[in-house]
């Protein structure tokens, strides 16, 4: 797929090979839950996804205006998290939708 887009010395480091042993380790007993592991030609590293706290805005009457004029409190970082879970996620919509 990237046979056009990069020349034969790039490419000849995108191996899967290079990716396995990241792929086998995500899939053994010792490996953590909840992680996004990223790899490419030997490179490993940890990606995450933060959410924001956001903002409760109630069932009947939403518009786009009302989405436009909360989006400061949409996007606030201020108690932004990375969850491992769905469990997390699910558990912070609840306590929103009760108010807090």
């Amino acid at each position: 797929m990237t046979e056009n887009l990069m020349p034969p010395q790039v490419l000849e480091r995108l191996k899967p090979e290079y990716v396995t042993p990241g792929v086998v380790y995500l899939v053994s007993e010792d490996a953590p839950n909840g992680v996004i592991l990223t790899a490419g030609a030997g490179v490993f590293s940890l990606a995450s996804i933060y959410e924001t706290e956001g903002v409760y805005l109630g069932e009947a009457g939403l518009s786009v205006e009302e989405i436009r004029d909360n989006w400061d409190k949409i996007i606030d970082p201020k108690d932004q998290k990375a969850y491992v879970s769905g469990a997390g996620q699910t558990e912070k919509l609840f306590r929103r939708l009760g108010g807090a």
